[in-house]
């Protein structure tokens, strides 16, 4: 990126130069609104950024050090409502100081290398998307989740969080569309309260300690039991109509194979309990889950006492 452009005097509402082969350091960005340049070669810590600015993609970059600096400094983050910095080198901890992004909706740190627990201030924002996957973040699921009565996606995988699936996850997160777990260290049951999320399409809680039965009440997953499907199922719903170009882009593994998932996500649904300490037999009741495009019950002692004719539907991809 050449000095010289970052330099000039005319302040940018708009900027984007994503998907090409920028290499080098920014310090500043003199843009007021939107700014996109992911997927370059970009390096260094993250730049300063105006306090107006509500659009910040940084994905897929090299861009390293702390979220400090971009966060906590001032001028203030007000009016920040989307912040995609997946995929790169962040490190050390999540800052504490998630007030000064009061308006945030979607939140994207993932894939990074971010050491910590969730912080308390984050807990206050109103976010509608949460993903924090594929870093080394640690601890229990706090009760301060519940304030995130509009979540729709929440991607804590590939973490070592611990502790129990909380009981009012059901109660609370009833927007949530997308819950992913996988890959981390949870343990205790599966909490019946999942059941209740009639908009929930993907839920992966592979790759844990979680013990029990499935509940047969996943009968209940509606959005699961319908092949009548749009793109836009997956939009948080107090999101601005014309907030809906930008995707969510989240990670889902089915039949073994990770992939993201843009204009098509709400097309999708999945479910993955594989690979934990399951008992009991698979209830028949999952077989109302006819709009399910992959189920995974691999590496658990569930046992099938009935054939795939008992099915309504065939799921592909079971296993």
């Amino acid at each position: 990126m050449p000095t010289w452009f970052l330099n000039l005097p005319t302040q940018f509402e708009y900027l984007n130069l994503s998907s090409n082969q920028l290499r080098g350091e920014i310090s500043y960005l003199n843009v007021s609104t939107y700014v996109d340049l992911s997927s370059n070669r970009l390096t260094g810590p993250l730049p300063r950024v105006l306090s107006t600015l509500s659009f910040l993609f940084l994905s897929n970059n090299s861009f390293s050090g702390s979220l400090s600096q971009l966060i906590c400094d001032p001028p203030s983050k007000k009016w920040m409502t989307f912040l995609y910095i997946d995929k790169n080198l962040i490190s050390g901890d999540i800052p504490d100081c998630w007030n000064q992004c009061q308006y945030l909706l979607l939140l994207n740190l993932g894939s990074n290398n971010l050491t910590s627990k969730i912080p308390p201030s984050l807990w206050h924002l109103n976010l509608a998307m949460l993903n924090l996957r594929n870093n080394k973040m640690f601890g229990e699921l706090p009760s301060t989740l519940q304030n995130f009565p509009f979540l729709t996606m929440l991607d804590l995988s590939e973490n070592h969080f611990s502790g129990s699936i909380p009981t009012w996850i059901g109660d609370t997160l009833s927007n949530l569309v997308i819950l992913s777990l996988r890959s981390n260290n949870f343990d205790g049951h599966i909490p019946h309260k999942i059941c209740d999320l009639q908009f929930l399409q993907n839920l992966d809680l592979a790759h844990n300690n979680i013990s029990g039965v499935i509940p047969k009440c996943f009968s209940n997953l509606s959005a699961m039991a319908t092949t009548n499907k749009t793109h836009s199922n997956v939009y948080p719903r107090m999101l601005p109509v014309n907030f809906r170009m930008f995707p969510l882009r989240p990670l889902l593994v089915l039949k073994g194979r990770e992939d993201e998932y843009g204009s098509t996500l709400g097309l999708v649904t999945s479910m993955d309990l594989s690979t934990n300490s399951l008992t009991g037999e698979i209830p028949k009741e999952i077989g109302s889950l006819v709009g399910l495009l992959s189920l995974n019950f691999s590496g658990e002692s569930p046992k099938r006492k009935y054939t795939r004719q008992h099915w309504q539907h065939e799921v592909n991809g079971i296993s």
